[in-house]
């Protein structure tokens, strides 16, 4: 950030956030052949060359294969003394979860495959004869390395493994069948937290002697429900902040941008005047002086939170630093006018109306302005219809196809004033 030596920008917190109760929201995500990403990756003893494979087996690709394992175990009747098997699966639609969201819980479900499989099997269970004990460990994929993808990958360019945090495999009680659930919300929230770079988990042995094995089906497993399954329940808190940028060009120009880009409803009021309702605002202000910019955003469970800061101009030294002052409550108004869950709009923002709602198949949705672009949202922000309309106030929108949930219809009209509502499709 760039500023004019003889302007002085002060900041001093003057409001507290409002405790949120956030809602909690389920990501399920079981991927098929089209978009898994899962692979096991192998290493002969020696670098050695099983019998019938064109390369070494360090250089094979089994990203389409209908199985993974976590292995260590002898292939002498192939040639080799014996080898090493890991694997990776990356669900990508953990992109999908908000930054910022709290993790409750994340558990990963792995399937074993049926007798049918081309391998021995879990070696470990009730009566084995191979009584060596096989549990496990996930890691994150390094998020340094480059994205990898199943149909691309083998044991010399794979992606090693950080070593911090970890997520244990327990050990198997079956050869075949049942599954194993692994809790990996610690690593699940270290990728939010990380910004959201998601290279996958890597799994491999804890002893890397044989004879040891875990075999899971892929996403290429002909029956859909054995498929590797991540189950992520998290929170994303009212979040009022927001950070600012000063004009290169000029010093009274102030870009203010809400950090959290999922809330469903913004107000910014400068100096006790409305300012703006959309996640950012570029505020000219008049010349030196001191102003009051808050911030008010609403969560989707219909959470109200506000935050303030102040800013003081001045031509008199160079840019100093932060200081805080004592939090004071939100002005009154906020306080008693609380948002509610089914419309969670500030007063200053036009509203929509839609009926019926809930619906399944058709709804009507009516503005106090004409109408320029509609789209509607999904509870992560991604818009999964977008339409544009000539200034009409009244529409009607086909909802047969969205997936049962809550969506958020946002309309404006061709000068940018913007309004949302609540939808709940059945």
């Amino acid at each position: 950030m760039i500023m004019k030596k003889n302007w002085l920008l002060s900041i001093a917190l003057l409001t507290g956030i409002n405790a949120a109760r956030a809602q909690t929201y389920t990501l399920t995500s079981q991927p098929g052949p089209a978009n898994g990403q899962d692979a096991e990756i192998r290493m002969m003893d020696g670098g050695c060359q099983t019998a019938g494979s064109p390369l070494p087996d360090h250089f094979m690709i089994y990203g389409n294969e209908p199985y993974m394992s976590i292995t260590d175990w002898t292939w002498v009747a192939a040639g080799c003394s014996g080898g090493t098997l890991r694997s990776l699966i990356r669900f990508d639609e953990i992109s999908l979860i908000p930054p910022g969201a709290v993790i409750g819980s994340a558990t990963m479900i792995l399937s074993h495959p049926s007798s049918s499989a081309p391998y021995w099997g879990n070696n470990y269970y009730p009566g084995t004869p191979l009584p060596n004990t096989n549990p496990g460990t996930v890691y994150l994929a390094d998020r340094t390395a480059a994205t990898w993808y199943e149909n691309n990958i083998w044991w010399n360019n794979s992606p090693t493994f950080e070593p911090g945090l970890t997520a244990a495999i327990p050990v198997t009680n079956t050869q075949w069948n049942g599954s194993v659930s692994i809790d990996v919300t610690n690593l699940v929230q270290e990728i939010i937290n990380g910004g959201g770079v998601n290279n996958g988990f890597y799994l491999k042995l804890n002893t890397e002697v044989h004879y040891r094995s875990q075999v899971y089906a892929t996403s290429e497993y002909p029956d859909s429900d054995l498929r590797p399954k991540l189950i992520v329940e998290y929170k994303v808190p009212c979040d009022p902040s927001f950070s600012y940028c000063i004009s290169t060009n000029n010093p009274f120009l102030v870009n203010f941008t809400a950090n959290n880009p999922n809330s469903i409803a913004y107000e910014w009021i400068v100096n006790g005047a409305y300012a703006g309702n959309t996640s950012s605002l570029s505020y000219n202000f008049p010349g030196p002086g001191s102003y009051e910019v808050c911030l008010t955003t609403v969560a989707e469970n219909g959470d109200k939170c506000r935050k303030c800061i102040k800013i003081c101009l001045d031509k008199n030294s160079d840019v100093a630093g932060v200081k805080e002052k004592p939090a004071a409550a939100p002005p009154a108004a906020v306080q008693q006018n609380p948002a509610k869950a089914d419309n969670p709009l500030s007063e200053s923002t036009p509203r929509l109306f839609i009926s019926p709602n809930p619906s399944n198949d058709r709804i009507q949705v009516k503005a106090a302005f004409g109408m320029y672009q509609v789209s509607i949202k999904s509870s992560f922000g991604l818009s999964v219809l977008e339409q544009k309309y000539e200034d009409q106030k009244t529409i009607e929108l086909s909802v047969s196809r969205l997936l049962p949930g809550s969506y958020i219809i946002e309309v404006s009209n061709k000068e940018g004033k913007i309004s949302r509502e609540k939808f709940t499709k059945l």
